[in-house]
């Protein structure tokens, strides 16, 4: 058992320190396009519908943008041991949004509005909630922390918005924003 300890104790230094470079390499990227970018954005309160929000993306030098991508990601991390150290997370893209490109002078700032529409990966029982009693992200997360409550198993729910930024000759900006659960 302390095999598997250390082995997974490596394994999580090793992700969190990839993370740190991931977070540099992006940081690098940003600095050199030019691009800085701003959310006006809402909690997440719906299991399914529209998400609308508005991103504010300005310029420290000209930036030709081909392309534009939204998407609205659902992180679903399924506790599987005891005291909630064992876990397992899936990413799941439940809608995605594109805008054309344009082109951006230095200091000029663009204004782009968004509205996804999405549906939130759930089980059968938590889609009949919401179908039949109008539940929402809330109550779905409170039933899973109440069947899962001193087991330290069960589901936690997180949702991010990625704004994707196509530069002329392919170069990729991502900005990422937590969005919080209402």
């Amino acid at each position: 058992m302390d095999f598997i300890n250390k082995i997974l104790e490596l394994f999580n230094l090793f992700n969190k320190h990839k993370n740190n470079v991931d977070k540099v390499v992006k940081g690098v990227q940003k600095v050199q396009s030019g691009l800085s970018t701003s959310f006006d954005v809402e909690p997440v309160t719906e299991c399914r519908g529209t998400y609308a929000g508005k991103v504010t993306v300005s310029s420290r030098k000209d930036v030709e943008v081909e392309k534009v991508l939204f998407s609205f990601n659902q992180y679903i991390t399924k506790y599987t041991g005891a005291g909630g150290k064992d876990y397992k997370w899936k990413e799941y893209f439940i809608g995605t949004q594109t805008a054309d490109g344009f082109s951006l002078k230095q200091g000029e700032t663009k204004v782009m509005d968004f509205a996804i529409d999405f549906e939130c990966e759930m089980r059968d029982d938590e889609k009949k909630d919401v179908d039949e009693k109008g539940a929402q992200v809330k109550d779905i997360i409170k039933r899973a922390y109440f069947r899962q409550k001193g087991t330290g198993m069960g589901t936690e729910w997180s949702f991010k918005l990625v704004v994707v930024y196509t530069l002329a000759g392919g170069e990729e900006i991502k900005e990422i924003k937590e969005l919080k659960i209402k």
